[in-house]
């Protein structure tokens, strides 16, 4: 825009029954589950209506919480990776880190090559075998499956975008969506329980 002309003929339509309010976006990308969920999400961490509309054509399972403590997060990762590799729906599957830790990271590839997961390289974001990377360096991307590691820290978290990685984490699946916690997170204690579903190990 070079001139104000616009605003003026904007200033003119105000307060003549001429406002249309659109939504930003329908999410056509991910399942019905997740889209809802995502939304409930939204509401709880930026405390707004979320912008978009789920897709209500695309129908799966709901996300699912597991808890567990963290010596036994490989093993539920493996099992996790076990059961989607055999759905006719999942080609690609990502384990996500919420936060930027390449110590705990390369802990749990560890963990998980004892267990017999095939992992693709660290931080890469395609690969034969599982994927591990962070929410920073897969911004954009999506994959049928995710399985998200950290939730549980990101309201303790100092820093601020925390809860904008947590979003972008958990809105890279289009069908699955696991998240694995040592505890129940509390951003999902005040999200509507009949979005997803819960297991203890």
């Amino acid at each position: 825009m070079r001139t104000t002309d616009a605003l003026r003929i904007g200033r003119s339509l105000r307060g003549k029954g001429a406002e249309q309010i659109y939504p930003f976006a329908r999410n056509m990308r991910q399942s019905l589950q997740i889209g809802r969920f995502l939304q409930g999400f939204y509401e709880i961490a930026f405390k707004e209506r979320p912008t978009f509309e789920v897709n209500t054509t695309l129908q799966d399972k709901k996300p699912q919480l597991i808890i567990a403590p963290p010596q036994d997060q490989a093993l539920r990762i493996k099992q996790l990776v076990s059961v989607l590799r055999r759905s006719h729906v999942v080609r690609s599957i990502a384990l996500l880190q919420i936060n930027e830790d390449e110590q705990s990271l390369k802990q749990l590839r560890s963990a998980l090559d004892q267990e017999g997961v095939p992992l693709a390289p660290l931080w890469s974001a395609a690969g034969d075998g599982l994927v591990t990377t962070s929410v920073e360096r897969i911004k954009g991307l999506e994959f049928d499956a995710c399985i998200v590691l950290g939730l549980e820290d990101v309201e303790s978290a100092a820093l601020n975008f925390t809860l904008n990685r947590a979003y972008v984490a958990l809105s890279r699946p289009a069908r699955r969506l696991a998240l694995i916690s040592n505890e129940y997170p509390s951003l999902l204690r005040r999200v509507d329980r009949d979005l997803f579903d819960i297991t203890h190990s």
